[in-house]
């Protein structure tokens, strides 16, 4: 079917990744679609020259993406410098580059392919994992890759400070930190891209925005040209492109009453929540990402009910510190808006922890041996948490929840630990 401009309709269905409707004209955003040329190493000259190629390309990458942190942190726009720092990590990640090295020297092919390859071996490793948060991770290795990729074939990225008018629907294949951290935020209505999940980062920045977004929609990026018309339903996960006049007036009309509902309900947002019977209920929040914290407080949330700590343990060279568990729990402890925030201790398994090198012998997991399980295993890494939870609690109420609890020994053990943790925290002096 044709739009009224002549123009071909697309109805495509993704996931929706945070509610509403909206409808703006399409910004294509490719910046990193680089193509993966392939070519063999003839000569045995060639090899090591190639090799310096790929760390040359290395080196560029991390040369970006520190100064897109340096100009982020001169317009004080903090939100995204974590996750950009996890793709510098990758960029120095002895095992990442030791891999595309080995391919390049025993394959004889270029650094494009032997890229091509690293990647596909890490696909293997996050699709068999059963965490959806953690195999949504992959998300970030293909980002630092297609730069590395980018900067081998000498093209210069976009950079998008201003996408130009307002009301301007996000359309890409992906979205990495680096990309929203440049753009203009303001002008930006929505979000749809071709893979993703609810953990991604385009789910993330949509929801802590409000904007409405779709992500998984596999092909978007074939249908759309920048000024074309569309349509977001992040609540249904439907993706309209040139929308026909009454399939527009349609969604015209379940935006303006999305739109009316939300405006009415946040004006009792903050208001206390009390049956007719007067008895006082609190409504609480659960969060992943410190990002969340701004929309908790605005839909009401008096508690942060749960706060899942597994991402401080993805994509690092080593352990998280206590410094790194300490910065990210104050975040959530010291917002004046909560009476008190639930931390819970990493919910992971043991195999998520053998890229650790320094760690590799201890940790030879069993099968089965995660969560509650590992932490009593492990008792050093889980008492550099305990120690961060305790200090995050001189700044605000603070609760702890255990996972996957399987009997009362378990509850006594970490309780015991807990406790042990605090006195040597008051033997040090801390508070």
């Amino acid at each position: 079917m044709m739009s009224d401009q002549g123009k071909k309709t697309f109805v495509l269905k993704g996931i929706g990744v945070s509610p509403g409707v909206v409808i703006g004209k399409v910004y294509r955003f490719d910046p990193l679609d680089a193509q993966i040329s392939f070519y063999k190493l003839n000569h045995a000259d060639m090899v090591p020259k190639e090799i310096e190629r790929f760390k040359n390309a290395l080196k560029e990458s991390s040369r970006q993406l520190l100064e897109i942190q340096d100009n982020l942190k001169k317009i004080k726009v903090t939100e995204p410098l974590y996750i950009i720092d996890v793709h510098i990590l990758l960029l120095s990640d002895k095992k990442f580059i030791n891999r595309t090295i080995k391919y390049i020297r025993r394959l004889g092919v270029n650094a494009e392919w032997a890229l091509r390859m690293t990647l596909d071996h890490y696909k293997q490793i996050f699709e068999g994992l059963e965490d959806v948060y953690i195999s949504g991770r992959i998300s970030d290795v293909q980002y630092v890759i297609q730069r590395i990729l980018r900067n081998l074939s000498g093209e210069k990225h976009e950079i998008v400070w201003d996408v130009g008018q307002e009301g301007v629907v996000i359309v890409s294949h992906d979205l990495s930190p680096a990309d929203t951290a440049q753009m203009k935020l303001d002008k930006i209505v929505g979000f749809a891209t071709d893979s993703g999940g609810r953990t991604s980062h385009t789910a993330i920045v949509a929801r802590s925005m409000e904007l409405p977004a779709v992500v998984g929609l596999d092909n978007v990026t074939r249908f759309v040209r920048t000024g074309d018309d569309i349509i977001v339903d992040g609540t249904s996960g439907m993706v309209v492109v040139n929308p026909y006049p009454d399939m527009l007036k349609r969604y015209e009309e379940k935006k303006r009453h999305y739109d009316d509902a939300k405006d009415e309900y946040l004006k009792y947002a903050r208001q206390p929540a009390v049956t007719l019977d007067h008895y006082h209920v609190q409504i609480g929040s659960n969060i992943e990402f410190i990002e969340e914290i701004p929309s908790a407080v605005v839909h009401g949330a008096e508690y942060i009910g749960l706060y899942r700590t597994e991402f401080l343990y993805i994509y690092r060279e080593d352990l998280p510190t206590e410094e790194d568990h300490f910065n990210n729990y104050r975040q959530v402890v010291a917002e004046k808006n909560f009476l008190w925030a639930t931390i819970r201790t990493f919910d992971l398994g043991g195999d998520k922890f053998t890229k650790y090198q320094k760690h590799a012998k201890e940790l030879n997991p069993q099968m089965g041996l995660r969560a509650i399980r590992f932490c009593l295993k492990e008792i050093d890494i889980f008492k550099i948490q305990l120690r961060a939870i305790w200090r995050a609690s001189a700044l605000g109420n603070v609760k702890i929840l255990f996972p996957m609890i399987s009997g009362i020994e378990e509850i006594r053990e970490a309780k015991r630990l807990l406790e042990e943790t605090r006195q040597e925290l008051l033997a040090q002096g801390v508070p």
